[in-house]
């Protein structure tokens, strides 16, 4: 039983190494696809007012049907808004915390705003109330101030448009 050896022939042995690669790649391929609610997330539109860039806001507490057509109040800082969004599905575990808020003042320094609720407003309807706290989260700037801001939102790492 001496000097034998052990003979594996190098292209059989490539071929089983790919055959077993290409299997655990297609096999990640079928788990990573299973649950997927659609891999290209879209922009988010915040609902403005008609002919206008004026976002449509209101109390959180003072939300009833149907959705404002125009905002007559403004909002002090350091109190919650509701704003109106659109062109988002959300998933099934997906909650206010998926959104990031922003406002720009006229100087051009910007807040992050605390994102609080997020409440669809009926089942057939595909326009939530995103409920904000007009506070800088990071606290770097301050309190926004009492005056019209540019107001934003980004959900899934898409930006939404630009509204005051």
């Amino acid at each position: 039983m001496e000097g034998k050896r052990l003979r594996i022939d190098p292209g059989q042995f490539c071929r089983k190494g790919f055959f077993i690669c290409l299997t655990a790649f297609l096999f990640s391929i079928a788990v990573a696809g299973q649950g997927d609610e659609g891999f290209e997330s879209t922009e988010p539109v915040l609902i403005s007012e008609a002919n206008s860039t004026k976002a449509i806001a209101i109390q959180p507490e003072n939300w009833l049907e149907p959705l404002p057509t125009e905002t007559s109040e403004i909002f002090p800082p350091g109190s919650r808004v509701m704003i109106f969004v659109t062109n988002v599905t959300l998933m099934r575990d997906e909650k206010a915390n998926a959104f990031r808020a922003f406002a720009e003042d006229a100087s051009g320094k910007r807040y992050r705003l605390t994102v609080e609720d997020i409440q669809r407003r009926t089942k057939r309807d595909p326009v939530y109330g995103l409920t904000l706290r007009i506070v800088d989260l990071n606290g770097y700037n301050g309190l926004p101030p009492r005056a019209e801001v540019l107001l934003w939102v980004s959900w899934r790492g898409n930006t939404s448009n630009r509204v005051r």
